[in-house]
């Protein structure tokens, strides 16, 4: 047969004039039973197992559309975490007039500087965090643009007391909580924000396209280039600390 169980021969019938058949048949039984004994043993055995497991479960990642204002990404590469939280090293030598990133080899310029405190420089949905939340410091941040000046990021450095209050403003990148950009090229333009923690800092990137076009997608140009440098300026924090 092409399919199915595989077919095995009958026991041949015992003889008519003796009681082999009766006994063989006791014999079938007796061992049916205590195969299904044993079968049924092994089975409460393994229902009766209480004991707790560990179960592998995965986040769900929050859904990207190119339609979104303020698209958001949190997929960014992991950078290494410091033995301690980041605490009031100097900034200034961070953001540098060029800033050649290792992932990808790039070399970003930049275009201009600016400060001031965290909340002036955020939109209305980190401002509600940084109630709760607020920095220890001023802002640092400079505007920088691709080797093909068709990107642009926008970066920032703040400071919190503590690492937890970080890690609570960063998440927060997921509800569209971002800083502003830096010398927008056009009303309502659309933008990536990326943001990681670094001990008590944490280190945004706001890419838009210098023309004001469309972002694109978590792969393309715009994204992509805030991600480099973003991952560069968080290893160059953790050598300066």
């Amino acid at each position: 047969m092409p399919f199915g169980y595989p077919q095995q021969q009958p026991y041949p019938p015992p003889p008519r004039s003796s009681n082999a058949g009766i006994f063989w048949a006791i014999g079938v039984v007796a061992v049916v039973g205590v195969v299904g004994a044993i079968a049924a043993v092994v089975v409460l055995l393994g229902s009766g197992d209480n004991q707790p497991r560990s179960v592998a479960q995965s986040v769900p990642v929050p859904a990207l559309t190119s339609a979104a204002p303020q698209p958001t990404d949190t997929s960014a590469p992991a950078t290494p975490e410091p033995t301690s939280p980041a605490g009031s090293t100097d900034l200034s030598g961070v953001l540098t007039p060029t800033v050649k990133a290792a992932l990808h080899g790039n070399t970003y310029t930049r275009l201009s500087t600016k400060g001031g405190s965290c909340a002036s420089n955020a939109n209305s949905a980190l401002q509600k965090v940084l109630k709760t939340h607020p920095c220890s410091a001023p802002v640092t941040a400079a505007l920088y643009t691709n080797p093909g000046k068709s990107v642009r990021v926008s970066v920032y450095i703040m400071q919190f007391a503590t690492s937890s209050d970080a890690a609570a403003v960063s998440n927060a990148t997921n509800s569209h909580a971002s800083p502003a950009l830096i010398s927008s090229p056009r009303r309502g333009v659309g933008y990536w924000t990326l943001s990681r923690t670094q001990g008590s800092r944490v280190i945004y990137t706001v890419s838009c396209r210098s023309d004001g076009g469309a972002v694109g997608t978590n792969t393309g140009p715009v994204n992509s280039a805030g991600r480099e440098l973003g991952v560069e300026i968080a290893t160059v924090l953790i050598w300066k600390n």
